[in-house]
Protein backbone atom coordinates (compact mmCIF):
# COMPACT_ATOMS: atom_id res chain seq x y z
CA UNK A 1 0.00 0.00 0.00
CA UNK A 2 1.18 3.99 -0.60
CA UNK A 3 0.04 6.47 1.71
CA UNK A 4 0.67 10.26 0.48
CA UNK A 5 0.88 13.35 1.91
CA UNK A 6 1.83 16.57 0.49
CA UNK A 7 1.88 20.27 0.30
CA UNK A 8 3.45 23.43 -0.79
CA UNK A 9 3.52 27.13 0.00
CA UNK A 10 0.48 27.85 -2.90
CA UNK A 11 -1.20 24.42 -1.54
CA UNK A 12 -0.72 24.40 2.34
CA UNK A 13 -3.81 22.31 2.89
CA UNK A 14 -2.67 19.37 0.42
CA UNK A 15 -2.69 18.75 -3.48
CA UNK A 16 -4.60 17.55 -6.10
CA UNK A 17 -2.21 14.46 -7.77
CA UNK A 18 -3.04 12.63 -10.74
CA UNK A 19 -0.59 10.96 -13.66
CA UNK A 20 -1.49 9.05 -16.66
CA UNK A 21 -3.48 6.38 -15.98
CA UNK A 22 -4.68 7.32 -12.37
CA UNK A 23 -7.49 9.32 -11.91
CA UNK A 24 -6.65 12.49 -9.72
CA UNK A 25 -7.12 12.60 -6.35
CA UNK A 26 -6.88 14.93 -3.52
CA UNK A 27 -3.34 14.47 -1.50
CA UNK A 28 -4.04 15.76 2.21
CA UNK A 29 -1.15 17.81 4.10
CA UNK A 30 2.02 16.64 5.81
CA UNK A 31 0.43 17.03 9.68
CA UNK A 32 0.78 15.45 12.52
CA UNK A 33 -2.22 14.52 12.70
CA UNK A 34 -2.28 13.30 8.84
CA UNK A 35 1.42 11.43 9.62
CA UNK A 36 0.16 9.39 12.43
CA UNK A 37 -2.86 8.27 10.76
CA UNK A 38 -0.70 7.31 7.76
CA UNK A 39 1.52 5.41 9.83
CA UNK A 40 -1.45 3.68 11.86
CA UNK A 41 -2.94 2.33 8.58
CA UNK A 42 0.57 1.23 6.95
CA UNK A 43 1.47 -0.61 10.26
CA UNK A 44 -1.61 -2.44 10.35
CA UNK A 45 -1.29 -3.80 7.47
CA UNK A 46 2.51 -4.79 6.98
CA UNK A 47 3.56 -8.35 7.38
CA UNK A 48 6.83 -9.90 7.45
CA UNK A 49 7.54 -10.37 4.16
CA UNK A 50 6.80 -6.76 3.23
CA UNK A 51 9.82 -4.31 2.18
CA UNK A 52 8.78 -0.96 4.19
CA UNK A 53 9.84 2.27 2.35
CA UNK A 54 9.63 5.33 4.26
CA UNK A 55 10.10 8.81 2.53
CA UNK A 56 9.91 12.62 3.61
CA UNK A 57 11.04 15.32 2.13
CA UNK A 58 10.57 18.77 3.73
CA UNK A 59 12.04 20.82 6.60
CA UNK A 60 14.23 19.35 8.95
CA UNK A 61 16.74 20.02 11.66
CA UNK A 62 19.17 18.31 13.66
CA UNK A 63 20.04 19.04 17.15
CA UNK A 64 22.77 17.37 19.31
CA UNK A 65 20.46 16.23 21.88
CA UNK A 66 18.13 14.32 19.52
CA UNK A 67 19.62 13.95 16.62
CA UNK A 68 17.77 14.06 12.98
CA UNK A 69 13.99 15.76 13.30
CA UNK A 70 11.24 15.95 10.36
CA UNK A 71 8.91 19.14 10.66
CA UNK A 72 5.58 18.39 9.98
CA UNK A 73 3.58 20.58 8.19
CA UNK A 74 2.00 22.13 11.26
CA UNK A 75 5.46 22.39 13.25
CA UNK A 76 5.25 25.86 15.46
CA UNK A 77 1.41 25.96 15.52
CA UNK A 78 2.01 26.33 19.11
CA UNK A 79 4.82 28.49 19.85
CA UNK A 80 4.94 27.99 23.21
CA UNK A 81 5.38 23.79 22.62
CA UNK A 82 6.28 23.13 18.85
CA UNK A 83 8.57 20.17 19.23
CA UNK A 84 5.26 17.22 19.18
CA UNK A 85 4.74 18.43 15.58
CA UNK A 86 8.85 17.45 15.22
CA UNK A 87 9.46 13.85 14.52
CA UNK A 88 12.22 12.26 15.74
CA UNK A 89 13.99 10.54 12.67
CA UNK A 90 16.77 8.48 14.63
CA UNK A 91 13.59 7.36 17.38
CA UNK A 92 11.50 6.60 14.85
CA UNK A 93 14.09 4.06 12.79
CA UNK A 94 14.82 2.74 16.46
CA UNK A 95 11.03 2.02 16.26
CA UNK A 96 10.36 0.43 13.20
CA UNK A 97 13.64 -1.66 14.18
CA UNK A 98 10.92 -3.36 16.40
CA UNK A 99 8.06 -3.68 13.44
CA UNK A 100 7.78 -7.29 11.30
CA UNK A 101 9.02 -5.91 8.02
CA UNK A 102 12.54 -6.95 8.19
CA UNK A 103 13.73 -5.05 5.09
CA UNK A 104 13.45 -1.39 5.35
CA UNK A 105 14.68 1.85 3.64
CA UNK A 106 14.89 5.04 5.42
CA UNK A 107 14.58 8.04 3.14
CA UNK A 108 15.11 11.35 4.99
CA UNK A 109 14.92 14.40 2.52
CA UNK A 110 15.34 17.11 4.58
CA UNK A 111 18.01 19.28 6.01
CA UNK A 112 20.24 18.62 9.12
CA UNK A 113 20.52 22.51 9.99
CA UNK A 114 20.97 23.72 13.46
CA UNK A 115 18.68 26.31 13.85
CA UNK A 116 20.38 28.90 16.46
CA UNK A 117 16.95 29.93 18.12
CA UNK A 118 16.05 25.64 18.36
CA UNK A 119 19.19 25.68 20.54
CA UNK A 120 18.14 28.44 22.99
CA UNK A 121 14.91 25.08 23.77
CA UNK A 122 16.27 23.48 27.12
CA UNK A 123 14.10 20.34 26.11
CA UNK A 124 13.36 19.65 22.55
CA UNK A 125 11.22 16.73 22.43
CA UNK A 126 10.31 15.66 18.99
CA UNK A 127 7.58 13.28 18.66
CA UNK A 128 9.53 9.29 18.00
CA UNK A 129 6.10 8.39 15.90
CA UNK A 130 7.05 4.91 16.09
CA UNK A 131 8.65 3.96 19.91
CA UNK A 132 10.49 0.73 20.68
CA UNK A 133 9.31 -1.46 22.80
CA UNK A 134 11.51 -3.48 25.56
CA UNK A 135 12.78 -6.80 24.48
CA UNK A 136 10.40 -6.42 21.26
CA UNK A 137 13.42 -6.21 18.60
CA UNK A 138 14.59 -9.60 19.96
CA UNK A 139 10.90 -11.38 19.35
CA UNK A 140 10.83 -10.34 16.43
CA UNK A 141 14.01 -11.03 15.22
CA UNK A 142 13.73 -14.56 16.58
CA UNK A 143 9.92 -14.65 14.78
CA UNK A 144 10.70 -13.41 11.58
CA UNK A 145 14.65 -13.34 11.35
CA UNK A 146 16.84 -10.19 11.01
CA UNK A 147 16.13 -6.97 10.44
CA UNK A 148 18.09 -5.02 7.43
CA UNK A 149 17.10 -1.43 7.88
CA UNK A 150 19.11 1.27 5.26
CA UNK A 151 18.94 5.21 6.52
CA UNK A 152 20.02 7.47 3.48
CA UNK A 153 19.82 10.92 3.81
CA UNK A 154 20.17 13.99 1.79
CA UNK A 155 22.07 15.60 4.26
CA UNK A 156 24.63 14.97 6.79
CA UNK A 157 24.13 16.97 10.68
CA UNK A 158 24.60 20.49 10.46
CA UNK A 159 23.73 20.62 6.57
CA UNK A 160 21.26 21.57 4.46
CA UNK A 161 19.68 19.39 2.03
CA UNK A 162 18.78 21.08 -1.74
CA UNK A 163 15.92 21.57 -3.69
CA UNK A 164 14.84 23.62 -6.74
CA UNK A 165 12.26 26.23 -6.83
CA UNK A 166 9.08 25.29 -7.42
CA UNK A 167 10.30 21.51 -8.68
CA UNK A 168 11.36 18.54 -6.95
CA UNK A 169 14.33 17.81 -4.42
CA UNK A 170 17.65 16.85 -5.81
CA UNK A 171 17.31 14.18 -3.74
CA UNK A 172 14.51 12.89 -5.31
CA UNK A 173 16.42 13.42 -8.76
CA UNK A 174 18.33 10.24 -7.84
CA UNK A 175 15.29 8.28 -7.85
CA UNK A 176 13.75 9.63 -11.08
CA UNK A 177 16.44 9.84 -13.00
Amino acid sequence: SVDLLANDAEFPEGLIFSCAGVEPIQVESPTLANIISARGSWLKEINSSDTLIFYCCGHGIWLPSVGNSFLASDFGVDAESPWPNAISLDAMAQGLADKIPREQWLFFDCCASTAPQALRDSNPAPNPLVSTTYGMRKTVTDLYGPLVQAKVASATPGSEAYGRENGRSRFMDVFVE
